[in-house]
């Protein structure tokens, strides 16, 4: 899966934004860069949100109306994203070459007798396209791999009501600590325990996947991102996923 657009309109702090990554020029470094409060933040937020689905992103419980501009009625985070290979899907296949929209729309109704903007309510599903994210990346399907990180990546004392998310919204969970401060990679540690526990049951099996999780904590730790040793990595970004 490959993030080919990103379109966010009245969010946050964010009025219009609008990026693009050219087919065949999609993976790589994209840097954003911007003082504090220029929506940095808010822009990955945006594209994690989206990512989820309806599911997964209603079980976050945050409050909508804060997600919206302020003075604005409507605001919305549209994605287009381009299927790989090894990305299953439910019911019929897609032509490769089309792109899946990833649809979130922000209604905040406005009472006229009082001026001031009603509850919001977040709306997901395609907009002005017969092909629905539901059958693709938003339904749990193999594949579709992605993952976020906040600022915060300590590995303990974190909220264990958010936490529990790992558990019963293993895509969330991928995605959770973006959402929060308060949010700990408590299953970094839960995954590379299971893997001690396998090692001593089978022998030298788990050693290397180990010594790969334990390069990809220390460079999460010390860069901040996980470098791209390849399929060493999966294992680990899978556990953190909870899967």
């Amino acid at each position: 899966m490959y993030i080919r657009k990103v379109e966010i309109t009245n969010i946050r702090s964010i009025d219009s934004f609008v990026m693009e990554f050219p087919a065949g020029e999609e993976a790589g470094w994209h840097v954003l860069l911007g003082a504090n409060g220029s929506g940095k933040s808010t822009i990955v937020r945006s594209v994690a949100l989206a990512l989820l689905g309806p599911k997964d992103a209603m079980a976050l419980r945050t409050d909508w109306d804060e997600w919206l501009r302020q003075g604005q009625s409507e605001g919305a985070i549209r994605l287009q994203i381009a299927k790989e290979e090894l990305d299953q899907t439910t019911g019929r296949d897609s032509d490769a070459t089309q792109l899946i929209p990833n649809n979130l729309i922000f209604n905040g109704y406005h009472n006229p007798n009082t001026d001031r903007r009603g509850e919001v309510e977040p709306r997901f599903g395609a907009v002005n396209s017969t092909i629905e994210a539901r059958e693709y990346n938003w339904n749990g399907n193999r594949g579709w791999f992605s993952v976020a990180f906040g600022p915060f990546r300590r590995f303990s004392g974190g909220n264990p009501e958010k936490e529990s998310l790992y558990k019963s919204y293993p895509k969330l969970g991928a995605h959770l600590s973006v959402f929060g401060e308060d949010v700990a990679l408590s299953e970094t540690l839960v995954f590379l325990r299971e893997l001690y526990i396998e090692d001593l049951e089978q022998g030298s099996f788990a050693i290397g996947v180990c010594g790969s999780a334990a390069v990809y904590v220390l460079t999460l730790f010390g860069a901040g991102v996980a470098s791209d040793f390849r399929y060493s990595y999966w294992a680990v970004l899978a556990g953190i996923a909870g899967t």
